[in-house]
């Protein structure tokens, strides 16, 4: 989450839920995503999309997804095979409001993995955890144990692996769905005008680590979606329920999609704090992304602010780099901080007030080693560092250049 106005920059209320979007087709075992995207779809959904939100598929070659199974003993197990290179796991609760937690990753070797875990908030209806997170610990061929809890227990469990060797060029596709009245008249040109700066920001952020924008589209999202989500609710103490359920309903269920989502609304609304404006916020730090059913998907930004929307960029970069799996270098308060160790830490006993202008409480990006930094908790920042990119690289997100 970013704020324009207040201080107290909040992560953002990570959690996530299922909202009645129709979960995957069972598969026997696996699903594997070698095929077209459209033999993965319902057998019924032959019509042709309207031209006006057709959205060009991103090739899924690179991609094995595995339906996992679930035995109410709390233990997913996910056989990891010697050729790939990154594993996206996704725990779906009973219910849109169970909470689940991934309280442990037993690696093949045996080895208790906990990296990962200190960046996975509390998720509500689903939850998701990327691996690997360094290059010093490569993903492990062999059988991974997830140990998940949750209020009534697990109602699905997958996992998205990607397939190396990795591509010494790659590229994420984005889509932004406008659910927003001040935007949606926007005319083609001022489409096409935002669309190249934020091609431009994100292109400056990836290009120096062989990654980049690849295809970037703007679809009209349901009139009636709109109508709920353009000036949507999102309490900084915690119920991001609005979210999900607009992730949700951008979500066709037919299968597979490997873009990056975006709702673009008027305005977030937080009844915790009038003062500030949140002027983004993923849904979650992974977001379960990729699968059908989910809805810690996507990405709110806001087109109604204080800064017009093409000054965004680094909010909509910085958004999408928490939904991929990037936490914050430095948190607000300057006492926690992420676990790469090419990041600085701003620490507030030896930074806060460092410029002489007293401590507040608070560290700034002027104030700190990291505030040059995307994921810096408040920046503008368009840089990462290589161990970020390292991060991204393996998203399953990213696929190599068409």
């Amino acid at each position: 989450m970013r704020r324009a106005l207040a201080l107290l920059l909040v992560l953002g209320l990570l959690a996530g839920a299922c909202t009645g979007a129709e979960d995957p087709p069972e598969p026997s075992a696996e699903l594997e995503a070698d095929a077209p995207e459209e033999d993965l779809a319902p057998a019924e959904s032959e019509e042709p999309e309207e031209p006006a939100v057709e959205e060009p598929a991103s090739s899924t070659e690179d991609l094995r997804i595995v339906e996992l199974e679930v035995d109410g003993s709390g233990e997913v197990v996910v056989d990891v095979a010697a050729d790939e290179v990154s594993l996206l796991f996704v725990g779906r609760g009973q219910g849109p409001d169970d909470e689940v937690f991934v309280d442990a990753i037993i690696a093949p070797d045996g080895t208790l993995v906990d990296a990962p875990l200190e960046l996975q908030p509390s998720n509500v209806g689903d939850t998701a955890v990327l691996l690997p997170l360094f290059d010093a610990d490569p993903l492990q061929p062999g059988e991974w144990t997830f140990v998940v809890d949750s209020d009534a227990g697990l109602e699905s469990a997958q996992a998205v692996l990607k397939r190396g060797p990795l591509a010494s060029d790659q590229v994420v596709d984005v889509t932004f769905h406008v659910a927003s009245f001040a935007f949606a008249d926007a005319s083609q040109a001022e489409r096409e005008e935002l669309a190249i700066v934020y091609r431009n920001a994100g292109d400056t952020i990836l290009g120096a680590h062989g990654l980049a924008v690849g295809d970037l589209a703007f679809v009209d999202a349901d009139p009636a979606v709109t109508e709920a989500f353009a000036d949507i609710e999102l309490p900084s103490s915690g119920n991001d329920a609005a979210q999900r359920e607009l992730c949700g309903s951008l979500d066709t269920g037919d299968g597979p999609s490997r873009r990056l989502a975006f709702a673009i609304v008027d305005r977030v609304v937080d009844p915790d704090d009038t003062e500030g404006e949140t002027e983004g916020n993923a849904a979650g730090l992974p977001g379960a992304t990729i699968l059908p059913g989910l809805s810690t998907s996507c990405v709110l930004m806001i087109a109604d602010g204080s800064r017009d929307v093409t000054d965004l960029a680094a909010t909509v970069w910085h958004e999408a780099g928490h939904l991929m799996g990037l936490p914050h270098t430095t948190e607000a308060e300057g006492d926690a901080f992420d676990t790469f160790d090419d990041t600085p830490e701003c620490d507030a006993e030896a930074f806060d007030g460092s410029l002489g202008d007293g401590a507040d409480g608070f560290v700034d990006a002027e104030e700190c080693p990291d505030g040059d930094n995307l994921m810096f908790h408040d920046s503008d920042a368009l840089a990462i560092s290589e161990q970020q990119a390292f991060v991204l690289r393996h998203h399953p997100l990213f696929h190599p250049v068409p």
